[in-house]
């Protein structure tokens, strides 16, 4: 009777004392090891009924490269950089105009001075207690619309800067949306080719 082709793995030996006597693997032997390991029994039953798990890297970097995912990124980052551009526009502008108040106050206020020295002047009484008095009305009433004109300014930036960061919220909320809806697709995808990542069919 012919030897069983499927050797044990115990009945191969490489050494003396074995089925071969000089240390080498008889002939025989050696091709029914050969035939033992083929893809018949391994190979192929692999591939038809056990999938290797997704690896979680292979998926990010797809969904890194959805193109519904890129191009919605896109649109965000548009939408960024044109409310960045205008919050930086809209505080310079803010700056000019405060700038510019504050010139008129220093002009208006050195206009009401001079208009109290020449009345003062005209009755006699800039040497009388009535200089300093009617001076530091004038410089009062120039620091506080130098307050008001620079509380101004602060209210105005802080509401802008304000209006940005709720856009920005905004933008981050869609960038997360994006990102579930294209996780979603590719999982899809990725279900075709033997589940979600991490999975095993």
């Amino acid at each position: 009777m012919p030897k069983n082709p499927f050797l044990d793995p115990g009945e191969v030996n490489y050494g003396s004392g074995g089925p071969g006597t000089s240390g080498t693997p008889p002939t025989t032997t050696t091709t029914d090891t050969t035939d033992t390991t083929d893809t018949t029994d391994t190979t192929d039953t692999t591939g038809s009924t056990t999938q290797k798990p997704i690896n979680w890297n292979d998926f990010y970097n797809q969904l890194s490269n959805d193109p519904m995912y890129k191009q919605a990124l896109a649109f965000i980052d548009y939408s960024r950089q044109m409310d960045k551009a205008n919050l930086t526009s809209s505080e310079a502008r803010a700056q000019e105009k405060y700038a510019e108040a504050a010139r008129r106050i220093g002009v208006s206020k050195e206009d009401a001075l001079r208009m109290v020295m020449n009345e003062l002047a005209a009755r006699h009484a800039l040497e009388s207690g009535d200089t300093k008095f009617y001076r530091g009305k004038v410089e009062d009433q120039a620091k506080n619309a130098l307050y008001d004109a620079n509380m101004s300014l602060r209210d105005y930036i802080a509401g802008v800067e304000a209006a940005y960061q709720n856009a920005e919220f905004n933008r981050m909320m869609a960038q997360y949306n994006a990102m579930v809806q294209a996780a979603n697709f590719e999982t899809g995808v990725w279900s075709t080719l033997g589940g979600p990542p991490g999975s095993t069919a």
